[in-house]
């Protein structure tokens, strides 16, 4: 069954493929899931508030069902500083690699 997000400040492709799939292999499903929001294909740079599509289930479960229990949202751009605008951080990280 599909289901439909809205993107969050910061997060690119790859964000979201973690965020939904536990992995960025999920991309490619992203994108075709999304066609008419990826009009450049993989470089399309997508703007908070952006509603997407989420075909399928995870790929790496384990890994979704921890950032879901962590309540991690992936976002890779930076403030300039070099830390995350979102969750996916270097504490995230500790927190992540303590966790099990």
């Amino acid at each position: 069954m599909d289901r439909r997000i809205i993107t969050q400040p910061g997060q690119c492709l790859e964000d979201i493929a973690l965020q939904e799939y536990g992995s960025i292999d999920g991309a490619p499903l992203v994108v075709f899931a999304n066609e008419d929001v990826f009009v450049n294909g993989f470089s399309t740079d997508l703007q908070p508030g952006t509603k997407l599509v989420i075909a399928g289930e995870p790929i790496d479960k384990p890994m979704y069902d921890t950032m879901r229990k962590l309540g991690v949202v992936p976002s890779t751009v930076s403030d300039g500083d070099g830390e995350a605008l979102g969750d996916f951080s270097s504490d995230f990280n500790n927190d992540f690699n303590n966790e099990g």
